[in-house]
C-alpha cells in the first residue's frame, strides 16, 4: 500500500493550496473593483466579529501560530488530535457565548482574541510536534 505521505501527495497538496490562494486573490479583487462598498472579505469578517461570531479573530490566530509559529517543546503535554478538539470546543463556547449574549465587540477585545489565539497556536497546537 502506497503512503499518503509521498513526495507526490505533498506536490498535489501545493497545487490544490496555490490554486486556492490565486482564486481568493482573484475574488478579492473582484470584490474591489464592483460597486458595492464594504463587501471584501476583511470587512465582512470584522463586522461579523464585532458582532456574534467573536471567535473568528481567536481562530484565525489559533491557525496563525500553528502554522507559521510553533515551539519546539510541548509544554503542555497537549497532543494534536486533542489540541484540534479542544480548539474546537473553545470556538464552540464562544459562538454560543455570542449568541446569548449579544454585544458589540472593540477593535482592542477582537485584536486581544487574536493574540490569545497565536499563542495557542504557538504552544499548544503547534506543528513542530510532530516534526520532534
Amino acid at each position: 500500500m502506497e503512503s499518503i505521505f509521498s513526495p507526490e501527495s505533498y506536490r498535489i497538496i501545493t497545487y490544490v493550496m496555490l490554486f486556492f490562494a490565486i482564486l481568493y486573490v482573484v475574488f478579492e479583487v473582484y470584490l474591489n473593483l464592483n460597486e458595492l462598498d464594504d463587501d471584501t472579505s476583511n470587512i465582512v469578517l470584522l463586522e461579523a466579529s464585532k458582532e456574534q461570531y467573536f471567535f473568528i479573530p481567536f481562530a484565525l490566530g489559533a491557525i496563525m501560530g500553528h502554522l507559521f509559529l510553533g515551539a519546539q517543546t510541548n509544554y503542555f503535554g497537549i497532543s494534536g488530535g486533542w489540541a484540534v478538539t479542544l480548539l474546537f470546543a473553545l470556538c464552540l463556547l464562544m459562538l454560543g457565548a455570542g449568541f446569548w449574549m449579544p454585544s458589540k465587540k472593540s477593535k482592542g477585545f477582537l485584536t486581544l482574541l487574536l493574540v490569545i489565539g497565536l499563542v495557542y497556536g504557538h504552544f499548544i497546537w503547534s506543528q513542530n510536534f510532530m516534526m520532534v
